[in-house]
């Protein structure tokens, strides 16, 4: 497609990418599919924490030709360092073994901008994949955060990304952002980037759900604390109001907790018998098909938020805060229904919950917006050639 045929790419990730159980790895994932079915020949290094499950590896090596696993190393002392954290516990990119030269090289978010500093790279072309604006990104964990040290850590690596945009920009100056909105401020606060909007690769087929049930549907990481954050405000002030008015209504939530637990949203759901939870699903297919509703109450975060695009893609209709759309590109009142109130939250969610053929209008027209703006093939490739 477009002369890629036999180009070879190098992508360098700031995570494992299987198995697609949370937002970045879905979009890296169906990403490196994306490219392969482009013709080019994909190199993968990913920085971890610990080593993935052979089986896992396995399936990512039936994409890839070579995979490279760079571990992260965390030290008290590089607190302070001028780098933000995210970027110093991956220094060890700077080491690895690479051979040849690659026709493309995509660093996937600022965290991994190291790997220009091994002396081993060799590249014609690169860009940087950006997912988020890093400094929004840790600023909203430091206001989700309760505990201090954990809130002063995120405000001393938000303070480091700022101070590194302009290095970031100078570096790899050609960004391709998930993101619009970001993408938009950075082009004013930098107009000499080359800049494109770069939306969330979607490889599976568009569903049709039976939207036949009063139950709403929630998904996050659950391990992460703006996702805590959206679990707490969605239960305390939208699902009390929802059991009391809605007749039948029911929630699911579900997410990876990364072997944290769930014992606190286990106490703060103990007075109610409509509410599932699901503690790292291995596939979400049967949730989402038992679902009418899908609600993002994210009041944090930076970048686009996947969970959004990926309900819509599984054929449900969304319910979203200000930042559960963000970047999107959706458009309250055609494809999505947006308020960062919790009272309109609970009319929207009843209104869908009360008619299937206005869920169904949503999706439709929703699914079209996806269909005709988020062609990851064609904008990567034609970014691509354009570098």
């Amino acid at each position: 497609m477009g002369g890629f045929e036999g180009k070879t790419v190098l992508m360098v990730n700031c995570d494992f990418v299987y198995p697609p159980d949370h937002g970045d790895r879905v979009d890296s994932w169906n990403r490196i599919k994306c490219l392969r079915q482009m013709g080019c020949i994909v190199d993968l290094i990913c920085t971890v924490k610990e080593s993935p499950k052979q089986e896992y590896v396995d399936e990512v090596k039936k994409y890839v030709r070579n995979l490279f696993l760079c571990p992260r190393k965390n030290r008290i002392v590089d607190i302070f360092s001028f780098l933000p954290l995210q970027l110093k516990s991956r220094e060890q990119l700077k080491h690895v073994g690479l051979e040849g030269k690659y026709d493309y090289l995509i660093v996937d978010d600022t965290a991994a901008m190291l790997i220009l500093q091994n002396p081993r790279l060799s590249y014609d072309k690169a860009m940087l994949h950006m997912n988020n604006d890093n400094y929004v990104y840790f600023k909203g964990l430091a206001s989700s955060e309760g505990v201090l040290w954990k809130k002063v850590y995120f405000l001393l690596d938000a303070f480091k990304y700022k101070q590194i945009d302009v290095a970031v920009v100078r570096s790899l100056p050609n960004i391709a952002f998930v993101s619009y909105d970001e993408m938009l401020r950075y082009k004013r606060a930098y107009p000499q980037i080359h800049a494109t909007f770069l939306p969330v690769a979607i490889e599976t087929e568009y569903r049709e759900q039976a939207l036949d049930s009063k139950t709403v549907l929630l998904i996050g990481s659950l391990f992460m604390i703006n996702n805590q954050d959206a679990v707490r405000f969605y239960l305390q002030k939208v699902h009390p109001h929802l059991t009391r008015d809605v007749e039948g209504y029911r929630l699911i939530i579900a997410g990876n907790s990364r072997k944290q637990g769930i014992a606190w949203i286990e106490k703060l759901t103990s007075d109610y018998n409509n509410v599932e939870i699901h503690d790292t699903p291995e596939k979400l297919d049967e949730l989402y098909a038992r679902s009418s509703v899908f609600v993002n109450p994210m009041r944090y975060g930076a970048g686009v938020k996947l969970k959004t695009v990926n309900a819509i893609v599984n054929g449900l209709p969304v319910v979203a805060t200000t930042i559960g759309n963000e970047g999107t590109g959706l458009i309250h009142g055609e494809q999505v229904l947006v308020d960062d109130d919790p009272k309109a939250l609970c009319r929207y969610i009843t209104e869908l919950l009360g008619d299937v053929s206005v869920r169904r209008n949503f999706v439709n027209r929703a699914q079209a917006y996806l269909r005709e703006n988020y062609n990851q093939k064609e904008k990567l490739s034609a970014y691509l050639l354009s570098l």
